[in-house]
């Protein structure tokens, strides 16, 4: 299996079209992240893999190094989870460990990187669908179902009930539910002998919130929180949802069509005119701020011409017909250099295999000729159960054609050249989009505080820092006011390890000296940026609400059931309170011989933490001390990816204790260059499974490709 060193491609420009959905929060598909798996349950790593493809050159002071990842439920606002990922050209792989207490429900995970244009708003993000389920079973389960309602009614009727999770019916004598959309006082009502309720939701205004309704049932004082999403009413979807759509209108005295808007390396276009005129052309990638202009030309009655598209990105571009001066006529899109496309495979040898079986995949990478390619993909291999079919976002259908009423059911567009060719003939949605421009664009800085931990007060002098990245020890040196200027490469840890900064005094002998303890805060640079997408996106296609049910999260699937209840969850890491770093925030710690910091057992198991007026010493047969206590250290720390581990030879040889694991291999930004082979294990848990590529070409091409298999155990039963 070659090596998986990052290699990084002369990425040109390509384009896309532009996001038809305007009611999402302005976004570029210049970011996508490819997620393991759709479907994950508490206390689960998602394995992720963020691909940063811009549409125009960057400076070297604007190449991103870090990205944000984050963790939001549809129905809130805020985030679960936040974590920053350290990025390599253009390249972030990560691991997200979800927290055991996460509750079930839908959620986006929402990522941006340290871009951000001048408001502080991260210029490039992207959104992708996840839901967390359970394996427990609740004490009762909920069912939601919106009524069917005419657009002229002002009111909306749901149907809800409630039931014990054998399906029995639950005593109705302390059964009832409140409810309430967003800003409104909650409703109470009574659910009848058969748990049910039906709600009446006026409808008669806009949603000028969430299109939401929060719930909360409650059953012999037991209690279950759920949240259903609304219809939107098309006629307020129109009117307050979607801005003005900003189609151009062509001017009826000129007309420009496209002999093929689909070409390889020549655009064929004729220009008609019902008067004599020049007129000027343009062409131009969506997301660029200039565009190539021809000379004024002058347009008898019509003309056709023929545009050499050699020198043009591969990808989708715009052209544009001009008057002498400047104005826009008329606008049309076409994809250059279509036909040069690679190849990619996925082939194993057989299409069933046992548990705990090697299996061995091909991947295979050609050009449009039949020439070894090279490509930077991802190579995932999970079980069926765990994506979802009406909740997939593909890299080529994000990157080529969002579709315009469900952006979540993409299709790979850029495959089928007739899907292709009825999109790009779509009015070209000037409002929806944003010219890529580096333009104001800025890096947030990291900045650093280091104060007294006694009394708060600011340094001011050089100190010492200490730098510990789980294995990694890094020094650096403050200036005369105490601060120190790292960069995310100097803060970087794998996900889930220990991290820990401290400063220490410079001695006249140019020793350092921890005695006295410092408080340090070093800022997370996308805390605040981040703020602008903790909300979640409102598409106008949802997850059908008859769908919308507690019984929907949770996980039924008999062999997730036992992995979860018999095998300790392998994603679980390392605790990062200071009691599992045997320091507290301060980096202060007392070893088994009653000495504050001792040098010779820094981080030993058997250190303890200090008590606030503690008398420790200060050295093997010094002094005593009293110790004064500390304030809090606020560290941000940036993450590398864990090492997936699949089924290792322990667990292979480990017989004795059952392995489920949903994913079976997991290999981010893999180099192929025409055809290599991976080799991993099935795990115990039978079923169906997908070997998923996906990723970029060298020429620019953005690739995904599924094997199926089958992973079967006549032996084991649910």
């Amino acid at each position: 299996m070659p090596g998986k060193t990052v290699f990084f491609f002369l990425l040109f420009l390509w384009g896309a079209t532009p996001n038809a959905q305007s009611v999402f929060p302005v976004q570029n598909p210049a970011l996508y992240v490819i997620t393991d798996k759709t479907i994950y349950t508490p206390g689960e790593a998602i394995w992720f893999s963020g691909y940063f493809i811009p549409q125009e050159k960057l400076p070297d002071s604007l190449k991103p190094d870090v990205m944000a990842v984050a963790l939001i439920r549809e129905d809130t606002a805020g985030y679960t989870v936040n974590q920053n990922y350290f990025m390599q050209g253009r390249f972030c792989p990560g691991s997200l460990t979800l927290p055991m207490e996460l509750q079930p429900g839908n959620y986006e995970l929402v990522a941006a990187i340290n871009l951000l244009d001048s408001s502080g708003r991260p210029r490039f993000s992207f959104r992708k669908r996840l839901s967390i389920k359970t394996v427990e079973q609740p004490p009762f389960l909920l069912t939601f179902r919106i009524e069917d309602h005419s657009e002229d009614t002002d009111t909306l009727y749901i149907t809800m009930q409630a039931l014990k999770s054998e399906g029995v019916l639950i005593d109705s004598k302390n059964a009832s539910i409140s409810y309430h959309r967003p800003g409104e006082k909650p409703k109470t009502q009574k659910l009848d002998i058969t748990g049910r309720a039906r709600l009446m939701i006026p409808i008669d205004r806009a949603y000028t919130t969430l299109p939401v309704l929060y719930t909360v049932t409650t059953v012999n004082e037991q209690s279950r929180f759920f949240s259903a999403w609304l219809p939107l009413k098309r006629s307020f979807t129109k009117k307050e949802l979607q801005p003005e759509s900003g189609d151009i209108l062509p001017d009826k005295s000129v007309n420009l069509t496209l002999l093929n808007t689909i070409c390889e390396d020549t655009l064929q276009a004729t220009i008609t005119v019902n008067r004599p005129q020049n007129l000027l052309l343009a062409y131009q990638n969506l997301y660029s701020t200039t565009a190539e202009k021809s000379d004024p030309m002058l347009i008898q009655k019509q003309k056709k011409i023929a545009l050499p598209l050699k020198d043009l990105a591969k990808g989708i571009h715009t052209l544009s017909l001009l008057n002498e001066n400047g104005a826009l006529l008329n606008q049309k899109q076409f994809f250059a250099h279509y036909e040069d496309r690679n190849r990619l495979s996925v082939q194993t040898e057989k299409n069933q295999f046992g548990t705990r079986e090697k299996i061995a995949v091909t991947i295979d990478m050609k050009d449009g000729q039949g020439k070894p390619a090279k490509a930077l993909l991802t190579v995932a291999c999970v079980n069926t159960n765990r994506l979802e079919n009406d909740n997939r976002l593909l890299f080529p259908g994000y990157y080529y054609a969002q579709s315009l009423d469900e952006p979540y059911k993409t299709e790979s567009i850029y495959t089928n050249r007739s899907l292709l060719g009825r999109m790009l003939q779509q009015p070209v949605n000037a409002s929806g989009t944003q010219r890529f421009t580096t333009e104001g664009l800025y890096k947030p800085q990291i900045t650093t505080n280091i104060v007294f931990a006694r009394d708060g007060k600011r340094v001011k002098e050089k100190l010492a820092v200490y730098i510990r990245s789980d294995t990694t020890d890094k020094f650096a040196t403050t200036d005369n006011a105490g601060r120190f200027y790292p960069t995310p490469a100097d803060l970087t840890v794998p996900e889930g390890r220990p991290f820990s900064v401290k400063a220490g005094n410079i001695t006249k002998r140019e020793m350092v000296s921890f005695m006295i303890p410092y408080a340090i805060t070093i800022t997370n640079p996308m805390l605040k940026s981040m703020t602008y997408l903790e909300h979640p996106g409102l598409p106008l296609h949802r997850r059908e609400p008859n769908n919308q049910t507690s019984n929907n999260q949770v996980l039924n699937d008999p062999y997730e059931a036992k992995m979860m209840k018999m095998v300790t969850v392998q994603s679980k890491f390392f605790s990062l309170s200071a009691d599992e770093t045997h320091r507290n925030n301060c980096g202060d710690y007392v070893c088994s011989y009653n000495i504050l910091n001792c040098p010779a057992h820094l981080n030993d198991v058997n250190n303890t933490l200090p008590v606030k007026g503690g008398r420790y010493l200060t050295r093997a047969g010094g002094t005593y001390t009293i110790y004064q206590g500390c304030t809090e250290n606020n560290l941000a720390r940036i993450n590398t990816p864990r090492v997936f581990t699949g089924m290792n030879e322990n667990r292979l040889q480990n017989k004795e204790v059952p392995q489920y694991l949903s994913t079976l291999y997991w290999s981010p930004f893999l180099q192929v260059s025409d055809k290599i082979t991976l080799e991993f294990y099935s795990s115990d848990q039978p079923g169906r499974y997908k070997i998923i590529a996906e990723g970029i070409a060298e020429n620019g091409d953005i690739l995904r490709e599924e094997k199926d298999i089958l992973i079967d155990d006549k032996n084991l039963q649910p």
